[in-house]
């Protein structure tokens, strides 16, 4: 992607308010940020690579810290809250905390350390964030233990989920959307046929599918006459939520590894009362609370334990975990 001069201009010379919620981060991320955090017109988006690509690999961008220093670029006093995702240059930290003095600003890794571009030094940025008053956390738990940071799993909000679930018509299928290495586009297709040959309903959205997957997706949708299996077709997040929340059962599978952090499926699953399938490594809290909504996937799959447990009934007693209200003050002003 091309550097955007104008997103870096708009970052820093725009006029913030107090209240203002800069959003830095991926598109997608973003996209899932502000669908969460609040429905009121006070958020504003950067596309990340934009923005961090600028400092790290075209020196022209140093002008930016020299017009910090000689205060071309006036410092903002408004009282905003800013949330980076993955950010490991410690030159743009400085850019923001010395353009926005007054800026509540959360340092949030939303990957592990050793999947992060170019992130050598964990350690060096961690205590750069902590003398300037940056929070740093992370999505992942191991990461948290490892480096001494906070540990904020990915959440959702609660009241947004209830308003969508008040207005949703729950069938009985099981739903998933997400991009798809080999691995996961073989697992994923191998649970669509044997779910689809005992007739239980599946609606996937599988980006990125090779050719060898999408000829395997277009066989399964014409052998069981529909379009189950929809692929390399991107959908608003509010089209992914209604899907998502109109079905009984979510099927999440780790990205990288199985013991990385948990997804926004997975807290979408939780607070929206369903039941999750899963290959993931769960935490003893999450794994005991949980136990009769989730199916643990293992590298043989027994089907007929997979199918009980879809066609068994459920309930859950109490979904507190994953909501963002408990996310404490530091996150005040940020939800609804």
């Amino acid at each position: 992607m091309s550097i955007k001069k104008s997103e870096v201009l708009r970052l820093f010379k725009e006029e913030k308010k107090d209240g203002d919620i800069l959003l830095i981060s991926g598109i997608v991320l973003n996209k899932i940020y502000k669908f969460y955090f609040t429905k009121s017109d006070n958020i504003q988006t950067f596309d990340i690579p934009s923005l961090y690509s600028s400092f790290d690999k075209n020196r022209k961008w140093f002008y930016f810290v020299i017009l910090c220093f000689l205060g071309v670029i006036k410092p903002q006093q408004a009282c905003i809250t800013i949330i980076c995702a993955n950010a490991t240059n410690t030159l743009f930290l400085y850019c923001l905390k010395k353009i926005f003095p007054k800026a509540k600003i959360i340092n949030r890794f939303v990957d592990e350390f050793d999947e992060v571009n170019h992130f050598k030094d964990p350690l060096k940025l961690i205590s750069y964030c902590n003398r300037n008053n940056i929070k740093v956390e992370t999505y992942s738990y191991q990461c948290a233990k490892n480096f001494n940071i906070e540990y904020v799993p990915n959440y959702v909000n609660k009241a947004i989920i209830d308003d969508y679930l008040a207005n949703s018509n729950i069938v009985d299928r099981c739903f998933f959307a997400g991009s798809c290495s080999n691995v996961r586009a073989n697992l994923l297709l191998k649970i669509a046929e044997v779910l689809l040959e005992n007739q239980i309903n599946v609606l996937f959205y599988l980006n990125e599918l090779k050719e060898d997957a999408i000829d395997r997706a277009k066989r399964i949708n014409k052998k069981y006459n529909g379009e189950f299996i929809i692929y390399n077709k991107f959908i608003d997040y509010d089209i992914y939520i209604r899907n998502l929340l109109e079905s009984s059962v979510i099927i999440d599978l780790y990205r990288v590894r199985a013991d990385e952090g948990y997804s926004f499926r997975v807290a979408e699953a939780f607070i929206g009362e369903k039941k999750l399938i899963t290959n993931r490594i769960l935490d003893d809290t999450i794994a005991f609370k949980y136990s009769k909504n989730i199916f643990l996937i293992e590298a043989n799959i027994d089907l007929t334990l997979l199918l009980k447990f879809i066609k068994n009934n459920y309930s859950y007693s109490e979904n507190s975990l994953f909501n963002i209200d408990s996310l404490g003050s530091f996150y005040s002003g940020i939800t609804t």
